[in-house]
């Protein structure tokens, strides 16, 4: 064999022997090993910032497209009562039976004594459970 081709041979051992290249370049190691480590870390933080910008935006759409709905019904609901409005408006009739009248046409009464009118109701426990218990339930407003 030529001596060209043994040199080859080995430095190509050279390259693939790890062991033999961390116990001759120890600094060169170090640093390959700091730059995977920080191109692994890079990677990640690309990853995890795209997956934190893609939920924001999957958020903002969520968000908008309510946004769009209710406006839609709110729309809906302005049309709805002007509708509402103007059929009112044109079936509202005034009654007959009105008169037109003056301020001086009024009667003011004097506001009644609350005093004179209330009286002193002392109720004991019993009466309240007798209400509670035997009084009718009350359906509707």
């Amino acid at each position: 064999m030529s001596t060209s081709h043994r040199s080859y041979k080995n430095s190509f051992r050279f390259k693939l022997s790890n062991k033999k290249l961390l116990r001759q370049f120890p600094i060169l190691a170090a640093f390959h090993r700091l730059v995977d480590g920080a191109l692994i870390g890079f990677v990640f933080t690309v990853v995890a910032m795209s997956a934190i910008s893609l939920h924001a935006q999957h958020l903002w759409a969520l968000s908008f497209s309510r946004l769009e709905t209710s406006r839609q019904l709110i729309y809906k609901l302005k049309e709805s009562i002007s509708i509402l409005e103007s059929h009112f408006l044109e079936s509202k009739n005034l009654p007959t039976f009105l008169v037109e009248t003056k301020t001086s046409d009024l009667i003011y009464l004097d506001k009644p004594d609350l005093e004179r009118h209330l009286t002193k109701n002392v109720s004991t426990l019993k009466d309240h459970v007798n209400t509670l218990l035997f009084s009718p339930a009350n359906h509707g407003y």
